[in-house]
């Protein structure tokens, strides 16, 4: 696919050792295992991570003991055409506030909601907006191709369920989950968010990059 563009956006969220993470997750650790200040011929990092730190995706074997993993999804389900819609909800995102959206089949839906604010305090932030099941089920009538939230969580905190998780998993539907889209205006996009090569895995931190086409 070939297409021109004049504006790209880095929605990523840095990895770092004070980056927030989800409660029980691994706190991320970078640190020297070889410097040239030292005497070593290169500067290298040794890294300690989740598979879900910071910008991430989530695939069916996260929640589906059966589901796919990594290697079994397919790379076009992480990247497409890409829609960012900004929601003034203050605690969910339910059916009704999306049900007059332009949303159509093989969309990939980003959410931008006051979840993108949150990313600049410390700590991880217990009342993040989260997308209910109801929704969930839309979107899934609505046959998007991935679903997209700002904070590093599409569930609601402690939910005991994860109903939102397993009701797009189960149906093909990915998550992106931790992308920050406070400087991103409403609208049509091109989206990459490619996983690193993980065999087996569940999940992965991931570089999401959109683009504004001009053509």
């Amino acid at each position: 696919m070939v297409f021109e563009y004049n504006e790209w956006y880095d929605i990523s969220v840095s990895i770092s050792a004070d980056l927030p993470i989800y409660p029980g997750d691994t706190q991320p650790e970078l640190k020297p295992f070889a410097s040239i200040d030292q005497g070593d011929v290169a500067n290298m990092l040794e890294l300690r991570l989740g598979s879900h730190t910071g910008t991430h995706v989530d695939v069916p074997r996260h929640f589906l003991r059966d589901g796919k993993n990594l290697d079994q999804v397919s790379l076009d389900q992480f990247w497409g055409q890409a829609k960012v819609f900004q929601l003034p909800v203050k605690e969910k995102i339910d059916r009704e506030a999306i049900a007059d959206l332009n949303i159509q089949a093989r969309d990939v839906v980003l959410f931008k909601t006051r979840n993108s604010e949150l990313w600049e305090l410390q700590g991880f932030q217990r009342d993040f907006v989260y997308l209910t099941v109801e929704a969930a089920e839309y979107l899934v009538e609505k046959k998007v191709k991935a679903v997209g939230i700002d904070y590093l969580s599409i569930e609601k905190f402690k939910s005991k369920s994860h109903s939102t998780h397993t009701t797009l998993l189960k149906n093909g539907i990915v998550i992106l989950e931790g992308i920050n889209l406070k400087d991103i205006s409403p609208g049509e996009y091109f989206l990459f968010f490619i996983p690193l090569r993980l065999k087996g895995a569940d999940g992965s931190p991931v570089r999401a990059i959109l683009f504004k086409q001009t053509r």
